[in-house]
């Protein structure tokens, strides 16, 4: 198992939501914004961690991946309401399927945090285009390590 394994199983579980899709659900690529979508999400790199674990050779990987949910800005209510209903949808699907549909290795994973949601500008102050809701999906992995000496 790696993070790219890890993270693509995020992926691929978060595209079962009704209404993702390719098309909204990314790995680091920001171009789904330009897509024409209403709603979008980005996964992104984290902080990570190693744990010894009790049984020789095994080793627990804990993986922070940064889940950023955007929402098309209409106005405040609008997209208040769209922010806690896609976010309630994503970390429903996350604690359905804590080993994120049977993924290799995976022993848990959960939305642990959200910051709070943003506004974002274009570079000319216009705006605001979207909002944006950062969470922190922590997974954790069980890795098997060949030691060499």
């Amino acid at each position: 198992m790696s993070y790219s394994t890890v993270i693509s199983s995020l992926q691929a579980l978060l595209k079962t939501i009704n209404g993702y899709s390719d098309n909204n659900v990314s790995n680091g690529d920001y171009r789904v914004l330009g897509k024409g979508n209403t709603k979008a999400v980005v996964l992104l790199p984290g902080s990570f961690a190693n744990e010894h674990f009790t049984m020789k050779g095994q080793r627990k990987r804990i993986w922070n991946i940064i889940v950023e949910l955007w929402i098309k800005y209409q106005d405040d209510v609008q997209a208040n309401s769209d922010i806690q209903s896609q976010r309630q949808l994503i970390i429903e699907k996350i604690d359905s399927y804590p080993r994120l549909n049977k993924s290799s290795g995976v022993i848990h994973a959960i939305i642990t945090s959200g910051g709070t949601p943003e506004k974002k500008f274009d570079e000319t102050g216009g705006g605001p285009h979207w909002i944006v809701q950062p969470m922190i999906c922590e997974v954790q992995e069980l890795q098997q390590i060949t030691e060499e000496e």
